[in-house]
């Protein structure tokens, strides 16, 4: 391995380039005692894998839901904000299980 994030999207799975914005899934482990991992993706990405979950999934629905929004810069920002805004799922959001890493 080349120790590089790949998006986790079924039809990306592309590198995510080092310095990019990227954002991280931490899903729930299936069975006790696996160790806690994160799942990269391009922002836009993550919005799209939303499209295959089921309706009880949660989702990112406010940049309340994105663990150090706040430490963004103000054009990352303003690219969650307009994913979210895009993203009409309406579902529960994720709270604390989504991470923005730049």
């Amino acid at each position: 391995a080349d120790g590089r994030s790949k998006c986790r999207l079924a039809g990306c799975k592309q590198p995510i380039a080092q310095g990019a914005l990227r954002l991280g899934k931490i899903p729930p482990a299936l069975k006790s005692g696996h160790a806690i991992r994160t799942h990269w993706y391009h922002v836009d990405c993550l919005f799209k894998s939303f499209e295959r979950m089921c309706k009880s999934s949660k989702t990112v629905t406010t940049e309340n839901d994105i663990e150090g929004f706040d430490k963004l810069a103000n054009d990352d920002k303003a690219l969650v904000r307009r994913c979210i805004d895009q993203d009409v799922f309406g579902r529960d959001s994720l709270s604390d299980a989504t991470r923005l890493v730049r």
